[in-house]
């Protein structure tokens, strides 16, 4: 495996076709009609967050892995996380409802209006409404692409609090894991996989917190720890077979259509297999990562945020123009669409995800007398 600057780069490039196929999965809607092939492929794009989830379940054991059950430790871990996600999720919400507005006024047609009851909620991973059936997303966010962000600072927040119990901190996560993924549900009636699935508790947010979704967390906590652990295969061959069968795989079960929507058994199953055979192949085999789609992943949580600013008021506004209507509806606006999305997401990336995301985290670390770690940027983790 290789690693530059604490990064793994196969991991890095995954992050950044996630994050690009999510892209694309928001700016197709542009197309009236699709042919069988482009409506699976397209549907099957939205599937980026389920890998993001493993990715963020194995890049928390990968980073946390000298962890000394310390209270400073738990400390910093938190305010790195928050400080990397809050300032830059403040920014780009308040933004997009400012460019909807706009794009509402220009249009005549209200898309987005919130409460400042939504706003708040959105800003405290929140999600905006849990007292009824819309899983997985209960509501979702203001900025939309924000509903995942509920339960990545849900799953920090238990995987944070696991650190303090030192050697025994895995005791205490899948303990966390069995109560809330397999104990509570069972008392609600029955235990599902499906992230649709309504327990109907009385206090909302254990919805999101029985969510069948954090298996996908859970199943990249578990292949983090394979990765750190003896398992391995020897035969290069062998591991390079398994890849080549897992993603051949992996491009079946999407293009064909096998079981669509998120969750650990539709589009997150072949994700798991992928998932493990890359990282347990990666022990004995180097699998080269383009640098392209390297530096897509550095960027990827900058584009996973701001596409949506790019892609629902241009797109508002341009549909308004009927000499481009027809222009609009050709599968190389999406493209379009998706190249501009990139250009702002590596502005943002520099100037957000980098630089205020660092000014925060030392200003908190100096507001609560936290020695700061060398000059290493937030974002790299």
């Amino acid at each position: 495996m290789t690693v530059k600057d604490g990064k793994i780069d196969f991991i890095q490039m995954l992050r950044g076709i996630a994050a690009v196929s999510v892209t694309i999965f928001h700016a197709r809607g542009h197309l009236p009609s699709q042919s069988p092939f482009s409506q699976g492929l397209f549907s099957a794009a939205s599937s980026g967050v389920d890998i993001f989830f493993m990715i963020s379940g194995f890049i928390m054991v990968y980073t946390t892995r000298n962890s000394n059950g310390s209270f400073l430790y738990f400390s910093k871990f938190m305010l790195k996380r928050f400080a990397r996600i809050w300032p830059m999720y403040l920014v780009l919400t308040f933004l997009y409802i400012i460019l909807m507005l706009l794009s509402a006024y220009i249009i005549n047609r209200v898309d987005v209006d919130p409460s400042v009851t939504d706003i708040l909620k959105s800003l405290f991973f929140i999600p905006l409404i849990l007292d009824k059936s819309d899983g997985p997303f209960w509501g979702g966010s203001v900025l939309h692409t924000g509903w995942t962000l509920n339960f990545e600072m849900y799953f920090y927040s238990f995987f944070a609090i696991s650190l303090l119990f030192g050697r025994y901190k895995w005791l205490l996560f899948f303990s966390w894991v069995i109560f809330t993924l397999i104990l509570l549900p069972s008392m609600a009636g029955n235990i599902s996989l499906d992230p649709k699935h309504y327990y109907g508790w009385d206090w909302g947010y254990l919805n999101l917190i029985t969510s069948p979704l954090i298996w996908e967390f859970v199943v990249g906590v578990i292949i983090g720890l394979i990765y750190f652990s003896k398992i391995r295969i020897k035969n290069t061959k062998i591991c390079w077979l398994l890849c080549l069968l897992a993603l051949s795989f992996t491009m079946w079960y999407f293009l064909g259509g096998i079981n669509p929507g998120f969750g650990i058994i539709n589009w997150g199953l072949p994700y798991v297999i992928l998932f493990s055979i890359l990282v347990i192949s990666s022990k004995s085999i180097e699998i080269k990562s383009p640098y392209f789609l390297v530096w897509l992943g550095n960027i990827s949580f900058s584009l996973y945020l701001i596409h949506p600013l790019v892609i629902h008021p241009l797109a508002n506004i341009a549909w308004e123009f009927e000499s481009l209507r027809n222009s609009l509806q050709d599968m190389s606006y999406i493209i379009f669409l998706t190249v501009l999305s990139i250009c702002f997401a590596a502005v943002a990336h520099e100037f957000l995800e980098k630089r205020l995301s660092n000014w925060f985290r030392d200003k908190l670390f100096t507001l609560l007398k936290i020695k700061p770690e060398g000059r290493k940027d937030i974002s790299s983790n």
